[in-house]
């Protein structure tokens, strides 16, 4: 009897045991830098001062920044909004590409595609900016087409449009990485049962594969939405100083004015915003959801 309680007690202890690395690092990297964040929010900015160091805690920083001001607001939600329509739209390319990529049955098909979707993580971010810099620009190759047609030049840098592009080329391969699992889970017999009972190509897709592939989709698309509203770097160099997101921001507050107490304060609110709004957004399709009968 000892010897198999001793081996239940094992059973209990060994998933404490595996998850206790991942734990601790969780704590040190992820939840000990915010806080860290959050008591930077708090002090006193001393202009000209690098180091913030006070003895008193206030919320003053986020009364400056969130209950004066209204411009971060407007800020705030160009992020939401841009990073939005970004993340809708390549999540809507990226599926039909991962379908594909899961259901044929040509190896080299296959291979080709996922070999140039994982070589496309391997080119430095700001190669992949610096490209559409060039296509976008004024005397790009776009503008370059317009004016062989016989059109005028349109101006892209410094637009939504140019920031919007950038965003989707960015998170396209990542949101076909991240469809192919889900689409690849679902039983193909339920697809052929459904076709068998005179269910057509169409009604097999909306009715099968994308109700059953729905939460894997919630999850990347809700990746993707996280990486497209706290992009720095697209916004940084397609924007051109005039489309400008909260990365944007608070990275001026930290390099330009050296403000740690305001930057931290404009990054907790920006980030229980995104939170927020992840949460809801997969509250609210998980419930509807297992309202249809799916999960």
């Amino acid at each position: 009897m000892r010897d198999v309680d001793r081996d239940e007690e094992s059973k209990h202890r060994s998933p404490i045991l595996f998850l206790a690395p991942a734990f601790l690092i969780f704590v040190f990297f992820y939840a000990g830098a915010l806080i860290m964040l959050f008591v930077q929010s708090l002090q006193t900015y001393t202009p000209g001062r690098i180091v913030q160091v006070s003895q008193s805690f206030s919320f003053a920083n986020y009364i400056i920044y969130w209950g004066r001001n209204l411009v971060y607001y407007g800020f705030l939600w160009d992020s939401l909004r841009i990073g939005g329509i970004a993340t809708v739209i390549s999540v809507l390319i990226a599926y039909p590409l991962a379908h594909k990529i899961s259901r044929t049955e040509r190896a080299l098909v296959k291979k080709t595609l996922l070999t140039v979707l994982v070589a496309t993580f391997f080119i430095n971010s700001i190669v992949k900016v610096y490209s559409w810099v060039i296509m976008q620009g004024d005397a790009g190759l776009i503008n370059e087409i317009l004016t062989a047609l016989g059109y005028s030049k349109v101006r892209f840098l410094g637009t939504d449009e140019a920031v919007i592009i950038g965003l989707i080329y960015f998170l396209f391969p990542i949101a076909t990485m991240a469809l192919i699992g889900p689409i690849k889970n679902v039983d193909s017999t339920l697809e052929q049962a459904a076709g068998n009972l005179g269910a057509t190509n169409t009604q097999v897709f909306f009715d099968v594969t994308l109700p059953l592939s729905m939460p894997g989709t919630i999850a990347a698309t809700l990746l993707c939405y996280a990486l497209a509203v706290s992009a720095f770097i697209i916004p940084m160099f397609l924007g051109s100083g005039i489309v400008l997101m909260m990365s944007n921001i608070i990275f001026s507050r930290y390099s330009e004015s050296f403000n740690y107490p305001g930057g931290a304060a404009l990054a907790m609110v920006f980030l229980a915003t995104i939170l927020f709004i992840a949460f809801g957004i997969n509250r609210l399709l998980t419930k509807r959801l297992k309202g249809f009968g799916y999960g």
